[in-house]
């Protein structure tokens, strides 16, 4: 029972990470015709790899993605 509630804790944390990878994305979209975009988008790159390094560390798996203008 116990290691059932732990890979339910991870499934549950990699959730949650994908959902704020997914908000980064928005971001992204949002602020494209932004004048500050540059500026914006260094602190949501900055994000993303946490939260990539964070996802990987839980799925032991290695898949960086890039921020699309």
């Amino acid at each position: 029972m116990n290691r059932n509630l732990e890979i339910a804790t991870i499934e549950f944390q990699q959730a949650r990470i994908v959902l704020a990878l997914m908000q980064i994305d928005n971001l992204t979209e949002l602020l494209k015709d932004n004048e500050y975009k540059t500026y914006l988008y260094g602190h949501l790159i900055t994000m993303r790899v946490e939260l990539e390094r964070q996802l990987s560390n839980l799925t032991k798996k290695v898949d960086y993605a890039t921020i699309k203008e």
